[in-house]
C-alpha cells in the first residue's frame, strides 16, 4: 500500500506558491521612494526665518517711505504704493459682492485722486525747477506754483478722508472686511495726515496765505 520511491521530487502546490511569491528583497526594491513632506524640506538661506504668509511690516515700511519721503518723487511712489496695497485689501473678499464693489470705487476714485495729486506734483516741479523739498520751500510764489499746491492738496485730502473729499469713504468701509477697514481707519489715516502737515508746514511753509483758505474749508 505505500507509494514507491521513483527518485524524482515531487514539488507540491505549498511550495509552488512559496517560491512564486516575490521575495521581500524584491518587494523593496519595487516599491516607490515617498515624497518627503514640505515640511521636511530644510529652509534655503534666503527664505530661512520669513513667514510664509508675508511679512506683516510690510504696509509699515511703505508708510515709513511716505513719512520720510525728502522730494515728490519719493511722495508720490509712497502714496500710490500703500493706495495699490489698499485696493486689493477693500476687495480681498472675493466671494461678496460689496467687496468687490468697494474695491472697485475705492480704484475708481483713487486713481481719480492720484492723477490730481501727480499733476499738483508736476506743476510744482516746473515752476519751483526742483523736485526736492528744501529747493521748493526756498521758491518764489507764483500762480503755478499756487495751483499746482491746490491740486496736491485735493489729493492727499482724499487720502486722508478729508471733507469734502470723503464720499467714498462709507461705500468702501461698508464693503471692506472688518480687519481691513480697521486698518483704513488707522495706519493710512494718520500717515495721510502727517504727510500733509508735513507737506503745508516744512514745504509751503511760505505760502500761508495760499492754502490758510482752504485748510479752514476743510
Amino acid at each position: 500500500g505505500s507509494t514507491p520511491s521513483t527518485g524524482i521530487p515531487v514539488l507540491s502546490v505549498s511550495a509552488l506558491a512559496e517560491w512564486t511569491r516575490p521575495s521581500s528583497r524584491s518587494r523593496a526594491r519595487a516599491a516607490p521612494i515617498p515624497a518627503s513632506p514640505p515640511n521636511m524640506v530644510a529652509p534655503t538661506s534666503r527664505n530661512s526665518g520669513r513667514n510664509p504668509t508675508g511679512p506683516p511690516g510690510g504696509r509699515a515700511s511703505v508708510i515709513s517711505v511716505m513719512l520720510s519721503a525728502a522730494n515728490l518723487m519719493t511722495n508720490y511712489i509712497g502714496v500710490e504704493t500703500l493706495s495699490l496695497s489698499s485696493y486689493v485689501l477693500a476687495a480681498f473678499n472675493r466671494e461678496s459682492r460689496r467687496s468687490a464693489e468697494a474695491g472697485l470705487k475705492y480704484f475708481v476714485l483713487g486713481a481719480l485722486a492720484s492723477g490730481l495729486l501727480l499733476f499738483g506734483s508736476s506743476l510744482v516741479y516746473g515752476f519751483a525747477g526742483s523736485a526736492s523739498f528744501d529747493q521748493i520751500a526756498q521758491a518764489s510764489g507764483s500762480v503755478g506754483l499756487t495751483f499746482g499746491l491746490v491740486l496736491m492738496l485735493i489729493g492727499l485730502s482724499f487720502k486722508a478722508s478729508a471733507a469734502p473729499f470723503h464720499v467714498w469713504t462709507p461705500d468702501v468701509y461698508e464693503g471692506a472686511p472688518t480687519p481691513t477697514v480697521a486698518f483704513f481707519a488707522t495706519a493710512p489715516k494718520i500717515a495721510a495726515v502727517v504727510l500733509l502737515a508735513n507737506i503745508l508746514f516744512t514745504v509751503f511753509g511760505s505760502f500761508v496765505e495760499s492754502w490758510a483758505l482752504i485748510i479752514s474749508i476743510i
